[in-house]
């Protein structure tokens, strides 16, 4: 990503699909939650993986990659999970 020496943080709005695993109990999301699941079955079962799971790892994948890309970056990054509202995320 190119940016303007004026950008000093870039916010992207990220998938709950990425960080939301099927318990049987309520959990607390945080930043350290990704959906392991999906991309465990993905990875079992390949073309067989339901599609839901496909799609949740693929968001997994994307998000835990742009986390590595931005690492080395002069600017912040920041993600909001927007398709959780209404679910309590840890502030």
């Amino acid at each position: 990503m190119h940016c303007r020496p004026t950008v000093k943080r870039v916010v992207v709005t990220s998938s709950c699909a990425s960080v939301m695993e099927i318990h049987p109990d309520p959990r607390v999301l945080t930043e350290l939650n990704w959906n392991n699941q999906a991309v465990k079955e993905v990875e079992e079962r390949g073309r067989e993986a339901l599609p839901g799971s496909k799609y949740r790892a693929s968001k997994t994948l994307a998000e835990r990659g742009k986390q590595y890309t931005c690492i080395s970056s002069p600017w912040g990054l920041s993600q909001a999970l927007d398709s959780c509202m209404g679910i309590p995320l840890k502030k």
